[in-house]
């Protein structure tokens, strides 16, 4: 039986995705979710078909918890083994290095239970970062682990740029495996080719109002864009809520050029709104992943992000142009790059690999190695 431990699991669909398919390959699994908001209990659940899987619970994390780390990390493994037969499990999967990690590391040294870690945007840049006082542990998650997995290499690189992290390369560089997240089969199912529309200008932003996706430096790049060239421009948008929500709605009303959608969760909306676009713009100042960048070149459209972030690197080829998301000089004249150049290398990207069922074939390979 595998042991994920999701400390986000209700706020992303992306590890419905993976469990969901991991099950249809016969994996008994146990969902454990550190619970912090009890309205959020029950959110993106499904049914499963391996009868001993389930989905479980801790206590709901306080304030506390979250200034006082082993804290928290001692409450949710008291939490963990009260519910659930660890002997059981044969390998836990951790979505996160610290949140996650360190409670199957306790897992590990009390019962010597394998597991394999995930890195992301948060364990680099917050917790190495700013919570020093944690680095020695989160080494020793690491160098415990039997797999590290990053969801793109973009996060490798800035990962493996840490400087305690340089001091234990050789000890981890091994066990370092790079694994996208999918996207959803209807966008696979609806590919649409790469088509070069120079003559037109609609740009699309999907996403949260909030400091990190960005989108009022994204407004203030294409406004100079759009007055350096005089030129008539569109951006859709989608999205809202966030920290910024209402300071955006007034930004966009008093822009006429930029059309607000709301959210939109019904894929054949956003289907249409991709088809009345000619490129994707998403310029977070830190991205995991974005599997969003992967739905808009599903959808034939270049794209523009974040120099060292989320997808930048993931391909060989040029799929759009990379950006400052700081600088409205640049993302200004990225966006001159964006609209002047060809990517038809687009129409060689090959969307199987981004299939959640291909994806499960791959951790189901790992898992077999570490189980056997």
């Amino acid at each position: 039986m595998i042991l994920h431990i999701t400390n986000d699991y209700n706020l992303t669909k992306v590890h419905k995705q993976l469990y969901t398919n991991l099950d249809l390959l016969g994996f008994e699994q146990k969902v454990y979710i550190p619970l912090r908001d009890n309205n959020k209990i029950g959110k993106n659940h499904f049914e499963f078909n391996c009868n001993n899987s389930s989905f479980v619970y801790s206590e709901k994390i306080n304030i506390l918890h979250k200034i006082i780390f082993p804290w928290k990390i001692l409450n949710l493994y008291k939490c963990l083994i009260k519910q659930i037969d660890v002997k059981q499990i044969e390998l836990v999967h951790a979505t996160t290095l610290f949140s996650d990690g360190a409670v199957a590391y306790k897992l590990f040294k009390n019962f010597n239970i394998p597991y394999i870690v995930a890195v992301r945007n948060t364990d680099i840049n917050f917790y190495f970062k700013r919570r020093k006082e944690l680095t020695a542990l989160g080494i020793d998650i690491l160098k415990n682990a039997n797999k590290i997995i990053f969801i793109s290499e973009s996060n490798k690189k800035s990962f493996l740029d840490l400087n305690p992290i340089k001091c234990i390369y050789s000890e981890i560089v091994s066990k370092i495996i790079v694994l996208n997240n999918g996207i959803d089969d209807f966008w696979i199912k609806n590919i649409q080719p790469y088509k070069n529309n120079q003559s037109e200008y609609t740009f699309l932003f999907i996403g949260r109002f909030d400091k990190n996706k960005n989108i009022e430096n994204l407004i203030k790049g294409l406004k100079s864009f759009k007055e350096k060239h005089n030129l008539a421009i569109r951006l859709n948008v989608v999205g809202g809520q966030g920290v910024n929500h209402f300071k955006v709605l007034k930004v966009i009303e008093a822009n006429k050029w930029i059309k607000y959608y709301g959210e939109v969760y019904d894929k054949t909306e956003l289907h249409k709104i991709f088809m009345n676009s000619n490129y994707f713009t998403m310029i977070s100042h830190m991205e995991t992943f974005g599997l969003v960048f992967i739905e808009a070149l599903s959808q034939g459209k270049s794209i523009l992000f974040t120099k060292n972030q989320g997808v930048d690197g993931m391909f060989d080829f040029e799929v759009g142009e990379s950006v400052d998301s700081k600088s409205i000089e640049n993302i200004s004249n990225q966006l001159e790059k964006l609209v002047s150049k060809k990517y038809e290398s687009i129409r060689e990207i090959d969307f199987n690999n981004f299939t959640w069922s291909e994806i499960a074939l791959k951790y189901k390979q790992i898992y077999k190695e570490i189980i056997k």
